[in-house]
């Protein structure tokens, strides 16, 4: 008789273990469904930092309006020939940015066009490592950032990284999808 109660206790507590842990999984699955990025991921380098959500509400302060300065009167004219049909997502960003050292601001040049029918939020995530450097924050149609800090200082180097565009919906600010530029940066000193 006592190893029956034996037994009967060890069945509940593996059925309150067993019942706690689904709990667990379940609020960690509403998370994600919520928009909520977890430090794991799934292995995928970069993939899993972009989750669904409204961060436009974090305008950039470097974001100014127009095009970016500098541009040639060639390089406006095919960037106005460009045809927004509110359904292609178009962002420009220099595959190329190069910043003095770690700490000041660099050569970023991301322009959110005037005929791109989506605000957009530029997440920049080095290949290597796939930590996050830079987030944008919102930027409208017909705003850029020609010149913007790195969130995370990096120490004089080459890097390849990938610049995620995500554009959301102007109406419901709700994420829409996505496109993706490799970019090199260079840190001088």
């Amino acid at each position: 008789m006592n190893m029956n109660k034996g037994n009967a206790q060890k069945d509940r507590w593996f059925f309150r273990i067993g019942a706690a842990l689904l709990l667990i999984i379940a609020l960690l699955i509403t998370l994600h469904q919520f928009g909520v990025a977890f430090p794991w991921g799934s292995g995928t380098k970069g993939s899993d930092l972009i989750q669904p959500g409204d961060i436009l509400c974090d305008i950039n302060d470097n974001a100014a309006g127009g095009h970016l300065p500098g541009l040639t009167p060639e390089e406006l004219r095919q960037r106005q020939e460009e045809e927004g049909d509110g359904q292609n997502l178009s962002c420009y960003i220099n595959s190329a940015p190069v910043f003095a050292n770690g700490k000041e601001p660099g050569n970023l040049e991301i322009e959110n066009p005037e005929h791109n029918a989506f605000p957009v939020a530029v997440q920049i995530v080095l290949e290597k490592t796939g930590k996050v450097i830079y987030e944008s924050g919102g930027l409208m149609p017909n705003q850029h950032i020609a010149w913007d800090k790195l969130q995370k200082p990096l120490k004089a180097g080459t890097y390849d990284a990938i610049a995620y565009i995500n554009a959301y919906d102007p109406e419901t600010k709700l994420w829409v999808g996505k496109s993706q530029r490799e970019l090199i940066i260079t840190v001088e000193s």
